[in-house]
């Protein structure tokens, strides 16, 4: 993957947003629980459902995380390796053509 194709997720906030979802999911389980005597209702259901997706997507995204420090590393060493071609270019901004170009 080039550079360019990847962006900054904060890990802390995708923990809190995590530990958020599972109090819900928690609150709304009590609630059937306790108001509702364990009787389905539908409105509540359907919380818990959007709750359990939202928390099944964070994971999703935290497990895809990637640490910062290794695609950094890997980046830098791809551009020592082309850095004499990307100077030698003409013409080409050379910080967009790094951008562009560099795997990592």
């Amino acid at each position: 993957m080039k550079i360019k194709d990847y962006s900054i997720i904060e890990t802390e906030f995708i923990e809190e947003e995590i530990v958020y979802q599972e109090k819900t999911i928690e609150a709304i389980k009590k609630a059937i629980n306790e108001n509702w005597k364990g009787k389905y209702d539908y409105e509540h259901s359907l919380e818990l459902e959007n709750a359990k997706a939202k928390l099944s997507v964070l994971k999703k995204i935290k497990s895809k995380l990637k640490p910062l420090t290794e695609i950094v590393e890997n980046a830098l060493d791809a551009g020592k390796l082309s850095e004499q071609n990307a100077y030698l270019s003409s013409g080409i901004d050379r910080k967009q053509d790094y951008i562009n170009n560099t795997e990592v």
